[in-house]
């Protein structure tokens, strides 16, 4: 019992922790800690990786005019089709 608590109370120590380092990283744009820390072989300091926030959200790309409207009709054979340009 006892050490289920605390294997519980270190999990929720990690996670909370984990979240404070990516907020941490949204605002500012770099690490709390240098990974110099916890990888000795690689270069201290800033890292080039781009904000999240800046990296626009794939549904907020507008597709084009010709892509925007989709005609669906049904042939002579029963099948339904779908197409951006209209039955002719």
């Amino acid at each position: 019992m006892l050490m289920g608590s605390i294997f519980r109370s270190l999990l929720i120590l990690i996670f909370v922790m984990a979240i404070g380092c990516y907020l941490f990283y949204l605002k500012t744009g770099s690490f709390p800690v240098s990974p110099s820390t916890f990888f000795p072989d690689m270069s201290s300091g800033s890292s080039n990786l781009r904000r999240l926030s800046e990296i626009p959200a794939l549904n907020s790309v507008e597709p084009p005019d010709d892509v925007k409207t989709t005609h669906k009709w049904q042939d002579e054979n029963g099948n339904w089709n779908f197409s951006n340009q209209q039955e002719k």
